[in-house]
């Protein structure tokens, strides 16, 4: 029991220099973003995934949840799957 004890103030100090780290980092993208340096795409803009792009987003998507969330395909009154 006293392991446990002696180790909490080890896992607070991880904890706070975590938050820490997390919140200057949110201060630097807010900073970059605010002086036009969004590494992102046009704000509004879609891509669309073919080729090349929708199979590297399969791929990663499989890997990381199999199932998908639960998503299945689905087909509207033309009978087209989106």
């Amino acid at each position: 029991m006293d392991d446990i004890y002696n180790e909490m103030p080890k896992e607070w100090l991880f904890a706070q220099k975590s938050i820490e780290t997390s919140m200057k980092a949110g201060e630097m993208a807010l900073d970059s973003a605010s002086q036009g340096n969004d590494p992102g795409l046009e704000r509004g803009r879609e891509i669309q995934a073919q080729g090349s792009i929708l199979r590297q987003l399969h791929s990663f998507l499989q890997e990381k949840d199999p199932t998908f969330g639960g998503l299945v395909r689905v087909r509207d009154r033309q009978q087209k799957y989106y």
